[in-house]
């Protein structure tokens, strides 16, 4: 590098250095300028800058709520986050609350768990709000007095915040928060109950189907697995409506339900004889027809319907612990009907005391007896009260009414006592009555049933003086009948004591009739050999009193001792055996014309006494023609006072209380047919 250029170089720098420092001068001086300047501004301002600080204070202490509003301004997005936070979940509650709607206004009965199930939720979201809504509402007054405190809103908004919040105060202070679900919950509950009667009423498993007189059971297994599935249906929907305060409005429901179902059943048996009522006019023959039905059909009503049902409210409501259970069941079966039918026993036994009303009454209570333990399982709870006391008291009416009846037997017996016996010598018709009467009542049906009764009701009187065992009870009963009966027969009898023939024979009658017909097994137990030897010693003696009364008689015109040895012509004694021949026709057509009119009822007694009266008249009177015919031959007057052949006088006589007719002729012994013939009366029935 040359001088030249460094010399140049010099000044170029030399010239630069200069302009810098002339433009930092001018700066410089500018400064100077600007500071001489404000100096003298600062000079003059002085006193105005004094007089504001004075002010300062005065200012800051009016800007001082406007510098916290700010800061309210500044945290008020923390604070809203922190009090919307809780009602933002609580909204989140209702929104699946809200999911849950559609389910719970379908039907339950296709998916019931899953029915109680959406229930359950929905209990749980009311419960989750129940338990937080205090707490979010809590922090929501805070931030509303917040806000209305630092007067952040302006007032309309402010109302309708205040307003909003003081409905959600409002249903915190009642405490029903099921509100909170629009009435969701108590809807769902009301579809509950609904399928609850659908249940109990729509499911005929649970008390098997009256069909006519009977009830069909089912036993398959399919029916026995409905059934169970049915009940554990039963169980779930009562807890889900105890839980929720329902367990009245749930048995108010099982109670009419049931009833419904008891009475639909009750129905498909004929009953219309419920209808007769206390009081009414119809005569017995009537009301005992219905006492075989009536019989039959409260075992099917306890056994069949009452069992059952019984059952169903055990199982329904005894899992659940429901101490009043059986008072339920108590309800249903008194509404059902079932006191109708035991009403209506009650109207039978009143009735007017019949002869026949007797078995009917035993007929009752056997079946009430058979029924009495099954009785006192079901309805011994005291929730049923009612039924037990009707059912006791119907008893108690049947046993009084039976024995009253037996007790009047006897008393009929003597006030029939003033009265005439048969005119035909036959048996009264109190006697035959009495008879089969008595010997129905102790046969092997009825006489322990009778005996029963007679055994309750010396319990009842509890007599200490009466020794009399419980196995003699029916035996002395019946005695005494018969004893009175026999007093009668003896009264009866009176009516023929001017004719000693039939007075002997209606007592060999009526006591023959007594000794044979009491010789069944039942009645030789209850009234002993010795009554039984008496009534038939009774009928021999009278047997033989009526041979001697009548038969005896006419054979005595026939004994002429020494007739061969009377002085005098044979005309003399042709004579005498003429006048004996035509007294003894004279007493024979007599006599037997009585007995055309009388009646043996026993064919034995009728064989047996034929048998005595021919083996007592025909030999006679056969010696007496061979002894005495060919004297009346003499003067050929034989065919005029002998009108029997021996032969012909036996065929009459073994047609005796046989029922066939003959004609008495003179000399002959031809049969006649027409009106002219000797009609003898068919023999009695026995009732």
């Amino acid at each position: 590098m040359t001088n030249v250029n460094i010399r140049e170089r010099a000044t170029s720098l030399d010239n630069a250095s200069l302009s810098r420092l002339q433009s930092a001068r001018d700066k410089l001086d500018m400064v100077m300028q600007r500071c001489l300047k404000l100096e003298d501004d600062l000079y003059k301002t002085g006193p105005r800058l004094q007089r504001i600080a004075k002010r300062i204070p005065s200012l800051e202490e009016a800007f001082e709520p406007l510098r916290s509003h700010r800061k309210v301004l500044d945290e008020l997005p923390s604070d809203i986050d922190k009090a919307v936070a809780p009602a933002s979940a609580m909204l989140k509650v209702f929104d699946a609350m809200h999911d849950l709607e559609h389910s719970l206004l379908c039907d339950p009965q296709h998916d019931l768990i899953g029915y109680i199930s959406l229930i359950s939720r929905l209990e749980e979201a009311i419960c989750f709000l129940s338990q937080n809504c205090p707490m979010a509402i809590e922090w929501l007054k805070e931030f509303v007095d917040f806000l209305d405190y630092n007067e952040v809103l302006q007032d309309a908004p402010m109302k309708r915040i205040s307003s909003h919040l003081k409905l959600l105060q409002a249903c915190q202070s009642s405490g029903d928060w099921a509100k909170l679900d629009g009435g969701l919950h108590s809807v769902s509950l009301d579809r509950l109950e609904g399928e609850f009667e659908r249940i109990l009423s729509v499911d005929s498993l649970l008390v098997p189907p009256l069909c006519t007189e009977v009830l069909r059971k089912s036993d398959s297994g399919s029916d026995r697995k409905r059934q169970s599935q049915n009940l554990k249906s039963l169980h779930l929907i009562m807890q889900k409506l105890v839980s929720n305060g329902r367990t009245h409005r749930s048995m108010e429901i099982f109670i009419e339900t049931r009833v419904r179902v008891f009475r639909e059943s009750m129905k498909a048996l004929p009953l219309n004889y419920l209808q007769i009522k206390s009081g009414s006019k119809v005569d017995w023959k009537s009301l005992g027809m219905y006492i075989g039905p009536w019989t039959q059909h409260m075992e099917v009503v306890v056994k069949s319907i009452c069992e059952p049902e019984y059952q169903l409210c055990s199982q329904a409501f005894e899992k659940l612990a429901f101490e009043d259970w059986e008072g339920s069941f108590g309800k249903i079966v008194v509404s059902g009907g079932l006191l109708e039918l035991l009403h209506f026993g009650e109207v039978a036994v009143n009735s007017p005391d019949e002869p026949q009303k007797l078995f009917k009454l035993l007929d009752m209570f056997e079946a009430m007896t058979n029924l009495r333990p099954l009785f006192g399982r079901l309805f011994g709870g005291p929730g049923c009260k009612d039924v037990q006391q009707r059912m006791k008291g119907l008893l108690k009416l049947i046993v009084q009414g039976a024995h009253d009846i037996f007790l009047e037997l006897k008393q009929q017996i003597e006030n029939q006592r003033g009265s005439k016996a048969p005119i035909d010598g036959s048996l009264p018709k109190v006697l035959s009555f009495v008879i089969g009467y008595v010997k129905h009542l102790v046969g092997d049906f009825y006489g322990p049933i009778m005996t029963k009764v007679l055994i309750i009701y010396r319990s009842w009187k509890d007599d200490v003086q009466d020794k009399t065992s419980t196995e003699t009870l029916l035996s002395k009963a019946v005695l005494s009948v018969m004893n009175a009966l026999v007093l009668n027969v003896n009264e009866w009898a009176k009516s023929f004591k001017e004719d000693p023939v039939l007075y002997h024979l209606f007592l060999c009658n009526n006591f023959w009739y007594l000794a044979v017909n009491c010789q069944a097994s039942e009645f030789k137990v209850l009234l002993g050999e010795s009554w039984l030897k008496e009534q038939q010693q009774q009928a021999e003696i009278n047997i033989s009193m009526y041979m001697k009364e009548g038969w005896a008689k006419i054979v005595h015109h026939l004994n002429i001792p020494g007739v061969m040895t009377l002085t005098g012509s044979r005309a003399a004694a042709r004579d005498l055996l003429k006048t004996k021949l035509k007294a003894f026709n004279a007493a024979f057509e007599e006599l037997y014309q009585m007995h055309v009119k009388w009646i043996l009822v026993d064919a034995e007694l009728r064989e047996r006494i034929g048998i005595k009266v021919v083996k007592l008249v025909v030999p006679a009177y056969r010696t007496y023609l061979q002894n005495y015919g060919p004297l009346l031959e003499q003067d050929g007057t034989k065919s005029k006072y002998v009108k029997y052949s021996a032969q012909s006088l036996e065929r009459i006589l073994g047609s005796l209380f046989q029922g066939r007719s003959e004609r008495i002729l003179s000399g002959s012994d031809k049969k006649l047919n027409g009106s002219a013939a000797i009609a003898h009366p068919t023999t009695v029935s026995v009732v």
